[in-house]
């Protein structure tokens, strides 16, 4: 009896002097809309910067990689580091082609709806240049086409219900039209085709790498699943190969 009279007191007065709770951090998922526009300014700054580095690598990661090797798989990782970089050239020629792809889209639309040729031109060069950050380039295209729309001085639209009045709004639907085929289209076909992934394969890798983690995963789903595979199916058959497994 004594013994519980004494949990009784202790627990009692634990609970009586508990310390308050302490507050809880802010939840990562609830980030404001600087925070956001941060986060996305940062990938789009370090995505380039991570693509020349590895794109001017002279051999210094190839050479550290085979130096820890033993030298019975000196030859299967050397033929497996091969085709890894054939994968990243692959990526970096579907880029190219979706660049082009989406900066003459954006031309011929801004000609259509009344922006002078000289000025379509310009904004599709800008557009394709801008676009080797995924998805850097619609929005660099709605900035200048904008830009155009409220400082420019002439249109000469091919449609004829547009004028001075609408032709900002024309100019934001035709740029939403080559986002829309650049997402739905050149991505998919000639990104995915480039490094020989289905379109679906593609879709699913980057709305699943947005979900997970958030415009980085975006950025990196397809070079990464690109990588993944090259690297999956070269080191199977160069170890069945070798007879190593």
């Amino acid at each position: 009896m004594k013994l519980r009279a004494h949990a009784a007191n202790y627990a009692g007065g634990g609970v009586g002097t508990a310390p308050p709770p302490t507050a809880q951090a802010p939840s990562p998922a609830r980030q404001t809309p600087l925070a956001m526009v941060g986060h996305i300014l940062s990938a789009w700054g370090v995505a380039p910067l991570v693509f020349l580095f590895v794109l001017r690598d002279t051999g210094e990661i190839k050479r550290g990689l085979l130096s820890v090797l033993p030298n019975r798989l000196f030859e299967p990782a050397l033929t497996i580091l091969a085709d890894l970089d054939r994968a990243v050239g692959d990526f970096v020629r579907g880029i190219f082609l979706e660049c082009v792809a989406l900066g003459l889209t954006v031309m011929v639309l801004l000609a259509v709806v009344g922006v002078p040729p000289r000025w379509a031109m310009a904004i599709g060069i800008f557009t394709a240049a801008t676009n080797v950050v995924p998805y850097m380039g619609s929005g660099a295209a709605l900035v200048a086409g904008l830009a155009y729309a409220f400082l420019g001085d002439e249109i000469h639209p091919f449609l004829p219900m547009v004028n001075a009045g609408n032709f900002a709004w024309w100019v934001i639907a035709a740029l939403g039209v080559a986002a829309l085929l650049d997402n739905v289209v050149y991505e998919p076909l000639l990104l995915g085709g480039a490094v020989q992934l289905h379109p679906l394969v593609v879709v699913i890798g980057i709305v699943g790498g947005g979900i997970l983690f958030d415009f980085a995963g975006v950025l990196l789903a397809v070079p990464i699943i690109a990588v993944c595979r090259a690297l999956a199916s070269s080191s199977l058959r160069q170890l069945k190969a070798y007879g190593l497994i």
